[in-house]
């Protein structure tokens, strides 16, 4: 009687041991859903190129950042996406399809931003998160120096328009590359726009930008019809003539703390 007992509680041992191991085993080769999708976070590297963001409309999507951003969007998209920012996590939800748009995310608190190129469609997306974080440069000293913005528009303007033997150098400013293709500037939608150059000093941006009228009656310039935020903009004349007129064109200055395609969209 006692063998059988014995026997017994080795049998059943042994039945414990095994089907633990099968257990641990089909954990290992079947991992469970809900797991799995707690890792399903694409990270991102910010490296002062726009970053694609694709919405699928109807999910919400989380973005993530480093610190508490400010995620302000175009009135274009201000019925069409739900936004919802909680310190350094923002939902989107998009709520109709929408082509890819530019927004610029900035840091609370400081000048540092974020491009983003965010579009929004019925096609399903892989992640439903993202991560994004600023690349880890190694800090060098600047070379730049500060100039007021009225420095830097007088430097701008006399580069514009004086005579290549004048034109005045100006230490510590380096000029800037633009994008080839640019929002429009003016609220008024019979005044083109075109940046032609720009510079950056340590603290700001300078750009020249042409305005140029393409309707029949005058136009009054004022900083008021400008899109975007500028520290200072400042109108080479006051007014621009009726298309076929020899004062049909000019150019503004202005002054800003981003890249000028980066302040005209903030």
């Amino acid at each position: 009687m006692r063998r059988f007992e014995q026997t017994k509680r080795n049998i059943v041992k042994y039945l414990h041991f095994h089907l633990g191991v099968i257990v641990c085993v089909l954990a290992i080769l079947f991992p469970s859903q809900s797991r799995s999708e707690n890792f399903d976070v694409l990270e991102l590297i910010y490296s002062d190129s726009p970053i694609p963001i694709y919405v699928q409309v109807g999910v919400p999507f989380e973005l993530r950042f480093e610190s508490h951003m400010e995620f302000g969007i175009p009135t274009s998209l201000s019925e069409l996406l739900s936004v919802e920012n909680i310190s350094s996590t923002v939902y989107l939800t998009a709520l109709q399809p929408f082509p890819k748009t530019r927004l610029v995310v900035k840091q609370v608190g400081a000048t540092q931003s974020i491009v983003l190129n965010l579009e929004a469609g019925y096609e399903e997306t892989e992640f439903q998160t993202v991560a994004i974080k600023r690349s880890k440069r190694p800090q060098q000293p600047s070379l730049l120096l500060s100039y007021s913005p009225v420095e830097l528009t007088r430097f701008a303007a006399k580069q514009v328009f004086a005579p290549k033997r004048l034109l005045p150098g100006l230490k510590g400013l380096v000029r800037v590359r633009l994008e080839s293709t640019s929002p429009r500037l003016s609220r008024d939608p019979e005044v083109e726009s075109k940046p032609i150059v720009s510079w950056r000093s340590d603290e700001h941006y300078v750009t020249a930008v042409m305005l140029k009228n393409s309707g029949n009656v005058s136009k009054a310039l004022e900083p008021r019809t400008l899109k975007g935020t500028w520290v200072t903009s400042t109108f080479h004349h006051s007014r621009l003539l009726p298309q076929g007129k020899k004062g049909y064109s000019s150019v503004v200055y202005l002054v800003s703390e981003l890249p000028y395609d980066q302040a005209l969209v903030h």
